[in-house]
């Protein structure tokens, strides 16, 4: 203990000897006018290492404060400023730094960047030091000076992009001095300071390189897993086969798209676009680390559907009609990416699909049944159902129909078929057959919670308090994390997976015992239904599913009464083709994208 002191004051005088050295290495290479590539300062001082502390850093900016270069910089024509998608896919053609110049921009660059890093520059420093840089250099000159550019110019693609819009015009913003303007001379907004309020921000996800990181850490269970998979999982649908049959190695996403408040104070939202990939046996799919966030748009209104999928839509395309290339422990393998379905509740689905709400006339995305007006509610009664399918061409025609009418009569132009507009998810989905209902909503948060709330006007309150006791004390398996805390008179305080739990296993043995006959049976078709369609293990299995919910559709206004015909008791109808045709409902539901909306 009594050599702490020496020790210690070895090692500071030490560390001082080594910033000394670092210092005059780095004074070396920033006083250098080297510009051949045979005497490079670069190459001469490549051995050495550079360390520096914020303090010996900032002898680059000559005491240049960030704020003095963002104010006083002003970028020329050979500035680099898009953000578009274009700045996910590296950058090859290199032109010479200047007009007469003996080094091309890409040298300049990588020789610069290979300083910074070593000198352990942060992202502020790196962008300072270019500016600084490019304003001594001889105008105009091509060294970029944006964070963007300049890292596919050194070949590194980023991981994401960032816009920022303006929410009255959707016009890309510029930024001075840290804040936002809308340059849009036909918007109210225009060349006036935008409030956090008036801005969407939208991140666009490099989508290559997300898939190489899981498909990485999970390829194992891609060779020789498919016991792995259990019966009408999503690969035992007919469309996974169709997507698929032509690709040697595809690789196949669901896609999902939800929203969820941000900040109470200023009403903003974030609405993250998430993705799973088929490939992966459950339940190793659903895991935090293997959900793709592809996309995100953070703001105070609805997305603009067409705007915040563009650069999502634009990569997977490529993915799809090119392919590209992973390495995996230095083997090379061809992929090919594929889009399964679009999943997400009702209200997100008629916002992305632009098509009208659950609550309108032609709200059922699969056949053409118009709604009834009773009792201020549009409800589609069992008997006026239209079950001609709605196909993907005729789709395509209205909304093209309902755009060109928007053009010509401006806002006060109507939906035709429940159809609002066109929708660029199309571009990478088959309708209705890809668009697919939710199970998680349209069951366990929907349907189900309307029959209890049902059976509460009909049971005692000695009858519920049982009930509550029952599930409160009930003995369930160690791996459900499942504890009903709250009374089934509070079913709105129940979480989708108490409900799931609930439907699946414990409501018909609980409830058939305080029930009258006739709901309680009609019940007993309900839970044999979806239980059938959770995961069945025959087509003879959905057949007979298919007959219990036209049954239950057929009796459930004469066993309650008109006002449960709703759009979402409807769409049990079409639950059963739709596991067919993407496998059962276990492994189609958003549970795992809405689990991942509280770890953004």
């Amino acid at each position: 203990m009594s050599n702490s002191p020496a020790i210690y004051s070895n090692r500071v005088l030490q560390q001082k000897l080594n910033r000394e050295e670092q210092k005059i290495n780095y004074q070396h290479v920033i006083s250098s006018d080297s510009d051949s590539d045979s005497n490079s300062t670069i190459h001469r001082y490549d051995d050495n290492e550079y360390d520096l502390t914020d303090n010996e850093a900032s002898i680059a900016t000559h005491h240049l404060t960030d704020k003095f270069l963002e104010e006083n910089y002003v970028p020329d024509n050979y500035d680099s400023i898009d953000s578009g998608t274009a700045n996910l896919v590296p950058y090859n053609y290199s032109p010479p730094l200047y007009e007469h110049a003996t080094v091309t921009t890409n040298e300049a660059v990588n020789r610069l960047m290979q300083f910074f890093i070593k000198s352990n520059f942060d992202k502020n420093k790196v962008i300072n030091m270019m500016r600084l840089i490019k304003s001594i250099l001889p105008s105009p000159n091509k060294l970029p000076t944006t964070f963007r550019q300049i890292l596919r110019t050194y070949g590194k693609t980023p991981s994401s992009i960032e816009k920022f819009y303006c929410n009255n015009c959707f016009t890309l913003t510029t930024r001075k001095n840290g804040q936002h303007y809308c340059n849009n001379t036909s918007c109210r907004f225009r060349n006036s300071q935008l409030s956090k309020k008036q801005v969407t921000e939208v991140v666009i996800v490099n989508i290559r390189e997300k898939l190489q990181s899981i498909i990485k850490r999970n390829f194992s269970l891609f060779t020789g897993s498919e016991k792995l998979f259990p019966s009408f999982d999503i690969p035992s649908g007919e469309r996974y086969g169709i997507k698929t049959k032509e690709t040697l190695h595809p690789i196949t996403l669901v896609i999902h798209a939800d929203g969820a408040p941000l900040i109470r104070s200023t009403k903003s939202a974030v609405w993250p676009c998430f993705s799973a990939i088929v490939e992966i046996p459950p339940p190793v799919r659903e895991y935090q680390s293997n959900i793709l966030t592809l996309g995100l748009w953070v703001s105070t209104i609805k997305p603009n559907v067409n705007l915040f999928l563009e650069g999502i839509i634009e990569q997977l395309l490529n993915l799809s009609n090119h392919g590209t290339s992973i390495f995996v422990h230095e083997h090379e393998f061809r992929i090919n990416v594929k889009t399964q379905y679009f999943v997400s509740d009702l209200p997100a689905k008629s916002l992305f699909m632009k098509t009208i709400n659950f609550n309108g006339y032609f709200a059922c995305t699969n056949c053409i049944t118009e709604g009834v007006l009773h009792n201020k509610q549009i409800i589609y009664p069992y008997a006026s159902n239209n079950y001609r399918p709605r196909t993907h061409d005729e789709f395509i025609i209205t909304a093209k129909q309902v755009e060109q009418n928007l053009i010509i009569g401006g806002k006060r132009c109507t939906s035709i078929s429940g159809i609002k507009g066109l929708s660029s998810l199309l571009k990478i989905f088959h309708y209705p057959v890809d668009i697919i209902y939710d199970y998680m909503h349209l069951v366990c948060l929907n349907h189900v919670p309307t029959l209890i709330k049902r059976f509460i006007e009909i049971i005692s309150k000695d009858t519920v308090a049982e009930i509550d006791s029952i599930l409160k004390h009930i003995k369930i398996p160690h791996d459900v994390n499942v504890k009903f805390i709250f009374s089934i008179q509070s079913i709105q305080d129940w979480k989708a997976k108490h409900v799931r739990l609930f439907i699946l296993n414990l409501g018909l043995p609980i409830m058939t015992q305080y029930l009258p006959i006739s709901y309680s049976s009609h019940f007993s078709i309900y839970c044999l239904f979806i239980k059938i369609l959770h995961c069945p293990k025959s087509l003879e299995e959905i057949q007979l599913a298919e007959k219990l919910i036209h049954y239950y559709c057929k009796t459930s206004s004469s066993i309650y009464d008109k006002k449960i015909e709703l759009y979402s008791l409807h769409a049990h109808l079409h639950l059963p083709a739709q596991v067919r045709n993407h496998g059962g409902l276990a492994f189609t539901s958003s549970f795992c994208f809405e689990s991942m909306i509280n770890h953004l």
